[in-house]
């Protein structure tokens, strides 16, 4: 299931089909804590749901124009495999992504990918949850404060490529 939507589109979405893609910070459960569409769009300006994004990360949040959901995917989560040591450059720490710079190894890494033979779309690992387990206010809006760094420097290092190629 392919599919671009609007951020708008995919928190319409997320509400009707998905919403433990939804975070609920109020639940004791600290993986339903965490969750993707993280702006309500009800609201316009959209606002912030409460969760690990924090106020400073709104320009890079809604920095895009589309939201990309498949169901093809490989989630390795804490166990990935091994990537070929001509490949370690595309490893991103952190969240992220840095959709120009790993384009000359598009081509090896589907080859790779694909000779792993795995199914797509199941975990093959567990999420990392235990940097949210006992988030506190000060941990998120450190972890927010990261995230918001590492998007200035990749504008910095990627800046006008990034911007062509946003979704």
């Amino acid at each position: 299931m392919p599919a671009k939507m609007t951020m708008r589109e995919y928190d319409s979405y997320t509400i009707r089909h998905l919403p433990e893609k939804i975070p609920d910070w109020s639940n004791s459960d600290h993986r339903r804590r965490l969750g993707d569409s993280v702006y309500d769009f009800s609201f316009d300006p959209p606002t912030l749901r409460q969760g690990v994004h924090q106020p400073e990360n709104t320009p890079t949040d809604l920095g895009g124009k589309s939201v990309l959901v498949s169901d093809n995917f490989y989630y390795f989560g804490d166990h990935p495999p091994r990537l070929p040591d001509d490949l370690q450059s595309i490893v991103q720490q952190g969240q992220g992504h840095r959709s120009v710079a790993n384009e000359p190894y598009e081509r090896r890494f589907v080859s790779w990918i694909g000779g792993l033979e795995l199914g797509r779309g199941p975990l093959y690992g567990q999420p990392q949850l235990d940097l949210f387990a006992g988030a506190n206010e000060e941990r998120v809006v450190q972890c927010a404060r990261q995230r918001s760094h590492e998007s200035e420097i990749d504008e910095l290092v990627h800046g006008a490529d990034l911007r062509q190629q946003r979704p």
